[in-house]
């Protein structure tokens, strides 16, 4: 018996890219220099001096990289990572420190001179690997920064004059201790004037979620910094919506065999009027975390329009012969949104003080505290951030749990 003979390897597998390591090595180097010389410029120019938590973009071969080596021996974060067009990934990575860096550097070095043995970090194979599936590096551009309303408004020509209110999202690395030092480099950015950052900035699992009040001058300053993920303005007002139930000469009846055990749904919206006769008796729940208004009842419709969504289903298949409605859910009412009065006429809108991401955790902690429910939001641009909470906060058995009772509602 031949006991030297081995299993074909798989050709389908994928290999590293055969690389001229002195050519590539030449191209990451310079590529790591030139990105670490610009944020280190940038931060200058905005009176920051400090070299932590630098946030560049690391792009992938056709074979990734090795995120595991990269976190676990390198010392790095990857705080997102984007699948391209082309089947590659690309990273966004963000060092701790200036040692993190000269340690990835050094190791970076030895895979260019081809260096047979292990490091202190590395072994030789980790090391060949490694950077011959690293494609490029390079600092983000202000456009990556730019959110897609604000980057309109620059096309456009038509930045506001003086202050005005831009959201900040920010990179997060999961490390408690780095927020404190992320939140002090955006004051400092924001300088000593009258742009500052309003309130704290709230913690999502790879970013903080910032409010600011700046000018033109200090726009830039944001849009150019490493630390800032996105910066746009604020959600706007959410168009009205057409939210009569029914006619004044409609009189519906209800069909109502829910009991204590039946599915919960939270709307969080402008709130709801529980004066609507197809809604009174199922609202088990409500708070105001708006707080504009003094009550958690709608004033505007939009809330108590998608309740009724929520709670029947599709309004065109009842039973129109006796006007008969029987309702799927009980509702708990969260409002995060008030009535506002425009020229256009009345409008949705969000309190300036606080993101609406933030509200939105808020009402899932106070309505999963309070009751075992499943929530849903109005807005389609925070429901990133709202399912993110929500993995965060209730956990992914939560969701496993309730699945059969979660209704998401994109309105």
């Amino acid at each position: 018996m031949n006991t030297g003979s081995k299993f074909q390897s798989n050709p389908s597998v994928p290999k590293p890219p055969f690389r001229d390591r002195r050519g590539h090595g030449g191209t990451l180097k310079t590529g790591l220099a030139q990105a670490v010389s610009s944020i280190v410029d940038v931060r200058q120019d905005a009176g920051i001096d400090s070299e932590n938590l630098m946030v560049l973009e690391m792009a992938g071969a056709e074979l990734a990289p090795d995120v595991d080596l990269l976190q676990s021996k390198l010392k790095l974060s990857i705080v997102e990572e984007i699948q391209r067009t082309d089947g590659t990934i690309k990273f966004v990575v963000q060092f701790v420190s200036k040692e993190d860096i000269d340690r990835f550097e050094r190791e970076r070095a030895l895979w260019e001179e081809d260096y047979p043995d292990n490091s202190d970090v590395l072994t030789y194979a980790q090391r060949r690997d490694l950077f011959a599936c690293i494609e490029k590096i390079r600092p983000l551009a202000p456009e990556d920064r730019t959110g897609k309303r604000l980057l309109k408004a620059i096309a456009e020509g038509s930045l506001p004059d003086g202050l005005f209110l831009v959201d900040i999202d920010v990179w997060y690395n999961g490390n408690a201790a780095s927020k404190t030092e992320t939140t002090w480099t955006i004051k400092k950015a924001l300088g000593t004037g009258d742009s500052i950052l309003l309130g704290d900035l709230f913690v999502l699992p790879n970013l903080l979620l910032g409010r600011a009040k700046v000018n033109q001058f200090t726009l830039e300053v944001l849009r150019k910094l490493d630390l800032v993920a996105i910066v746009d303005f604020p959600i706007g007002s959410l168009s009205i919506e057409q939210c009569e139930l029914y006619s004044t000469d409609f009189v519906p009846k209800m069909d109502d065999t829910l009991d204590d055990t039946a599915p919960l749904a939270c709307v969080v919206d402008s709130g709801v009027f529980t004066g609507n006769p197809l809604q009174s008796t199922l609202i088990v729940a409500d708070e105001d975390f708006d707080l504009t208004e003094d009550t958690s009842s709608d004033l505007n419709g939009h809330g108590t329009g998608v309740a009724g969504i929520v709670a029947y289903g599709n309004f065109h298949e009842f039973d129109k012969a006796n006007r008969v409605f029987k309702p799927l859910v009980r509702i708990c009412n969260g409002k995060v949104m008030h009535n506002e009065h425009t020229i256009m006429g009345d409008d949705t809108a969000y309190t300036s003080d606080k993101r609406p991401e933030q509200l939105v955790k808020e009402a899932i902690e106070y309505f999963h505290r309070a009751k075992d429910v499943a929530s849903l939001t109005s807005h389609r641009e925070i429901v990133i951030a709202f399912t993110m909470a929500a993995d965060k906060w209730l956990g992914h058995r939560y969701w496993t749990n309730f699945h059969g009772n979660l209704i998401l509602l994109l309105s």
